[in-house]
């Protein structure tokens, strides 16, 4: 993804309509106490007689108000509901298609675009938007977004396309569908992440710890390098996987092929991109002979 791209917006992409209409409780009556001595009397001599307030008027008053608060409440239920078509889906929620937790709404200042704000993502967390109203799931874009600094985000969505890149701080995936920006500090603890070989080797295990890369002090063109060394391989693919669910390089059939079974050094870079590297895995890591 190109990261120098930013979005242009004649907008707020934090303009999602939220007004809701609440009704009031109806005001209770009150039934004045009387006051003269021949009311007393006459209350007196009447003592078994009926009060005055009938059961009739009681049923109907509370008719009333558990009417009202009826209405109240379905109302109220009424305005919150959203049918969302479009969700976002990603290694911070386990890849969780449709969860309404993640649904986007339509913005009302752009119909037809799609948005949802304040998603507290880690750096290295990977996300598609997911929906659509046909029979077959779609999912946009081609390659996963992935979120290269903590923080909160605010993430916009056209199915039909034409996000520009525009106002810094803004960036837009591949096929200007997607579009992203932080917009927040991230919430919660953050810990270092840790990468895992994975492969035909241990069946595709995750978080394999018999097989952990370690950090290493010398850094790969300026980025940060793991190891595991002398790890012995079967022939067959080949990937990185870490602690949050993200794999090296994401997607299907793009595994690196251990040629044959024996015994190997692999160097990894989570950031990717180094071009010696482009035959291991996408420029993710290296794999080489270990050296006796």
């Amino acid at each position: 993804m190109n990261k120098s791209h930013t979005l242009r917006w004649g907008m707020s992409l934090l303009a999602l309509a939220t007004l809701m209409a609440c009704g009031e409780a109806p005001a209770s009556s009150s039934t004045p106490a009387a006051s003269s001595k021949a009311e007393e009397s006459s209350a007196a001599v009447s003592s078994v007689a009926p009060v005055v307030t009938s059961s009739e008027e009681v049923t109907t008053e509370e008719e009333v108000t558990t009417e009202e608060e009826v209405t109240t409440e379905e109302e109220l239920t009424s305005s919150e509901e959203v049918e969302f078509v479009w969700f976002l889906s990603g290694s911070f929620n386990g890849w969780d298609q449709k969860n309404e937790n993640y649904g986007l709404k339509e913005m009302t200042m752009a119909p037809g675009t799609f948005a949802i704000e304040g998603v507290n993502l880690k750096a290295g967390a990977q996300f598609k938007v997911m929906g659509g109203t046909g029979e077959t799931a779609e999912w946009y874009p081609a390659n996963n977004v992935v979120i290269s600094e903590n923080g909160k985000y605010t993430i916009v969505f056209a199915p039909a396309g034409g996000l520009e890149p525009m106002a810094e701080g803004a960036w837009v995936s591949d096929d200007t569908k997607v579009a992203y920006m932080k917009t927040g500090e991230y919430e919660g603890e953050v810990t270092e992440v840790e990468y895992y070989l994975s492969g035909a080797f241990n069946e595709w295990a995750a978080k394999d710890i018999n097989h952990k890369l370690t950090k290493m002090e010398e850094q790969k063109e300026g980025k940060d390098q793991y190891s595991i060394l002398g790890v012995e391989l079967t022939a067959g693919g080949l990937k990185v996987t870490d602690s949050d669910g993200n794999w090296y390089p994401d997607g299907m059939n793009n595994d690196y092929q251990v040629p044959a079974a024996g015994t190997y050094d692999i160097y990894f870079v989570p950031e990717g991109g180094i071009a010696e590297w482009t035959d291991y895995g996408s420029g993710y890591f290296y794999v080489g002979a270990h050296a006796a």
